[in-house]
């Protein structure tokens, strides 16, 4: 599937927003705010009829954002590079394991 990621710094440089279309299936946002208390990122994304929360906090290599009700559903961006990184969407079983429910590898046009 094809689509359109974008990302930019909003609120006079307090918080990044990115807007996300894949034509056919989804059209969201995010509004991403640093908290300086938690040393986190404060999430929200909406999409058609939803929004939801999440927190965003560097781990290792990886940025991982983690649904405020529900700890084992994550969002994980990996392979961060200039002009590329991948993202996936991520439910941790009762076991530990990923499984993996949906995968991007987004590349800087």
């Amino acid at each position: 599937m094809q689509g359109e990621w974008h990302f930019a710094w909003v609120l006079e440089g307090m918080a990044i927003q990115d807007v996300i279309i894949l034509s056919g299936y989804e059209y969201g946002t995010s509004l991403r705010i640093y908290n300086p208390d938690t040393h986190a990122w404060d999430v929200a994304y909406g999409y058609t009829g939803k929004i939801i929360r999440l927190e965003a906090k560097k781990q290792d290599d990886m940025i991982v954002l983690t649904f405020i009700d529900d700890e084992c559903r994550k969002w994980i961006f990996t392979k961060i590079e200039d002009n590329h990184f991948h993202w996936q969407n991520v439910t941790i079983q009762n076991n530990g394991e990923w499984h993996i429910n949906a995968e991007i590898d987004a590349k800087r046009m």
